[in-house]
């Protein structure tokens, strides 16, 4: 099925009328893109710090240890939404209806109910979004279950290519409570009757009166592509350190080449004797080979690097690999550890996703390993290309790894050293660094 999202504002402002105080088509999104620790955050903490009061904010950021030092830093009474019998999202209602400023997790928000993104509008709230928001993902079912679905009359696809649920099949097997609640929702679109993708409503964004996003190389990220789909306009603004104070100026391209010197990048066999391919280190590329010897190879590198090269310390050490394959290539003093099932250990760990952003948790971590070759997921590429908007794989890859660069000791303007097995990944940063970059003598091409 061809999946082609039509875009009717009039539609969207109708179902908005009875809301006066929130932007609809009016409303004001400034995107403030500069380089990781330039001080988005803190202008972040100085802008609500002088208008509290004057306005009522929502300030949405990747992780709970960032809800609390905004809270913190914040000159005013601040809040986050606390569990209660209903739920987080019961209590942020709460705090809503009483015109507190709250902080709370991307997670959180982007689940809002549109009850709860009524309440957001009608007393007037800015957002102010700390990182891009993952505002499409893939739905974890099989194909299979998607045409059982299709088949059993449970589902439909409208001509928006949004899923609807048909009330008559309210029974039908619990284990697809949650695909019924997504679609009920209007949050779930289908692709060639085999994937399904969560998308948030744009409703999201509409509600606030002004929305503030702060990132870097926001043209990179799905959210980008997301404004695109919807033909939501944005303005792009830097910032500036003067006289004691953060201010927003015109947007700037900021000089990267200035990093070069704080990247030390390794080149050597240890970048090619695993049969270095394009795609090697993509999610693909681990599946085909997580029980052969290209991955043990992958395995002897890292440690070889970090232990021998490196002499690196469990507590100097920061590296990333696809979840599903951090075991695989392991070692002893740097164990794969999911800090989103212990939380306790944030920060203690020297695995971080590969995807991280927001934190500063690990900004003492000066040896890097960078096991992942990224690349945008098939179906919303496909989403997107069927909504005749192209995805730039090597911005959006460059994006990520300079995310998870800047959680390490960069941040603070240290030099690391840094283990880029992937060549396509290599040749990105060493471009952004404005080095010349000669490509690995025993590449082996292969479409992805």
């Amino acid at each position: 099925m061809f999946c082609r999202i039509r875009v009717n504002r009039n539609e969207e402002s109708k179902r908005n009328d009875k809301f006066e105080q929130g932007g609809g088509e009016n409303m004001q999104i400034t995107v403030i893109d500069n380089i990781m620790s330039a001080g988005k955050t803190s202008w972040s903490i100085q802008y609500m710090s002088r208008r509290i009061g004057k306005g009522r904010y929502l300030y949405i950021t990747p992780y709970l240890s960032e809800v609390d030092r905004i809270i913190s830093a914040v000159d005013g009474d601040m809040y986050q939404p606390e569990y209660n019998s209903c739920g987080k999202e019961d209590n942020l209602c709460e705090l809503i209806k009483n015109r507190k400023n709250i902080a709370c997790t991307h997670e959180l928000f982007k689940r809002l109910s549109d009850e709860s993104l009524e309440l957001i509008r009608d007393n007037g709230y800015t957002l102010i979004l700390d990182e891009v928001l993952e505002v499409i993902s893939p739905v974890k079912i099989k194909p299979d279950s998607v045409k059982i679905l299709i088949e059993a009359d449970c589902i439909s696809v409208d001509n928006d290519g949004y899923v609807i649920w048909n009330p008559k099949k309210d029974d039908y097997d619990t284990d697809f409570n949650e695909i019924k609640q997504m679609a009920m929702e209007h949050r779930l679109l289908c692709i060639n009757n085999t994937m399904l993708l969560w998308i948030v409503p744009t409703k999201l964004f509409e509600v606030f009166k002004e929305v503030y996003i702060a990132t870097y190389m926001f043209e990179a990220s799905l959210l980008h592509y997301y404004f695109r789909l919807h033909k939501i306009q944005y303005q792009k603004k830097s910032i500036i350190y003067n006289n004691g104070k953060y201010d927003l100026v015109d947007y700037y391209e900021p000089d990267t080449t200035v990093y070069s010197k704080l990247i030390e990048i390794y080149e050597g066999n240890m970048n090619t004797n695993f049969n270095q391919q394009a795609t090697s280190l993509s999610k693909r590329w681990f599946e085909k080979n997580s029980n052969k010897e290209p991955v043990d190879i992958l395995k002897r590198n890292m440690n070889n690097y970090l232990r021998n090269q490196q002499k690196a310390k469990t507590t100097d050490i920061l590296w990333c690999c696809f979840k599903d394959y951090a075991k695989k290539i392991d070692g002893a003093g740097y164990k794969y550890k999911d800090i989103s099932q212990y939380p306790k250990y944030r920060g203690k760990t020297s695995f971080l996703a590969f995807n991280c952003r927001a934190t500063n948790d690990y900004a003492e971590r000066h040896v890097v390993a960078y096991c992942v070759n990224i690349y945008m997921h098939p179906a919303i590429v496909n989403f997107f290309a069927q909504n005749g908007i192209a995805v730039n794989q090597d911005a959006y890859a460059l994006s990520e790894l300079l995310q998870f660069l800047w959680r390490s000791a960069i941040r603070k303007g240290e030099p690391i050293h840094v283990y880029i097995p992937s060549d396509r990944m290599r040749g990105l940063i060493y471009s952004w660094l404005g080095r010349e970059y000669i490509r690995s003598r025993n590449m082996v091409s292969q479409a992805l």
